[in-house]
């Protein structure tokens, strides 16, 4: 379980100079006929989930750990932060679809959610269509309130560039698996090679938020993403990181 994170008494950062693409055009016409008033009123929503996730993914440079798969766009800057160089990156909203596990261990919670989201892509929805698999595979992690209370696992697949801009991705028919927006956010991010372990895991995010504390940059809340980008059986060039959340 991640370590409570100390409130940062802030410190003079430069903020990113993110362009977040997002807008809503609204449009409203009223007509006056005779004695009848008629009122037509049409509202045309563009929104970061249509006109900038088709963008974004168009000049994003996937680095090499997404390899040819569809991976979610960020922008990142590296910061110096109490004498190391942490990378933050900035994520825009985008479209997952997810299932929670409940348990205390993540390697089992990833076991059990990998299968259910895979059945989905697989052809488990109301269309029975094969959706292409993406990377990561994140796992937002909740500390439960004590030593002996599940920590709670949600984990999600990115939903391909086709649906974030233009056709709706299939609902899927299993009851505890779901599609969602998920708001965009900054992270603190830290990647290690090799297999992951739930005690990897816990290390390098505890590590991490140290390091944070040290340079007064205020985590959001306890939850943090682990992601994994290899498929179980790649024995070389693995890569997963861990991301904490961040204000800056």
């Amino acid at each position: 379980v991640r370590p409570r994170p100390r409130s940062g008494a802030g410190a003079e950062l430069e903020r990113f100079g993110f362009g977040a693409v997002a807008f809503t055009l609204g449009l409203s016409l009223s007509l006056s006929l005779g004695d009848n008033n008629v009122t037509m009123r049409a509202t045309l929503a563009l929104t970061a989930m249509a006109a900038s996730a088709a963008a974004a993914a168009a000049d994003f440079q996937k680095p090499w750990y997404c390899r040819d798969l569809d991976c979610p766009p960020f922008e990142t800057k590296n910061m110096t932060v109490a004498g190391e160089t942490v990378e933050m990156r900035q994520y825009g909203e985008g479209l997952w679809t997810s299932t929670t596990i409940m348990g205390t261990s993540l390697a089992n919670a990833m076991d059990q959610a990998f299968q259910k989201l895979f059945d989905y892509i697989s052809g488990e929805n109301e269309n029975s269509e094969a959706i292409d698999m993406t990377a990561p595979v994140i796992v937002y992690i909740t500390p439960g309130e004590g030593p002996n209370c599940a920590d709670s696992f949600k984990v999600s697949f990115y939903v391909p560039y086709a649906y974030q801009s233009g056709a709706t991705p299939p609902k899927p028919t299993a009851d505890d698996v779901f599609t969602e927006k998920i708001n965009g956010f900054t992270a603190a991010v830290s990647g290690f090679p090799g297999f992951y372990t739930d005690d990897i895991v816990i290390k390098t995010a505890a590590s991490l938020v140290e390091t944070l504390e040290k340079g007064d940059i205020k985590t959001v809340g306890e939850s943090y993403f682990f992601a994994g980008y290899d498929p179980p059986f790649r024995l070389t060039n693995r890569h997963s990181e861990v991301w904490i959340p961040v204000e800056l």
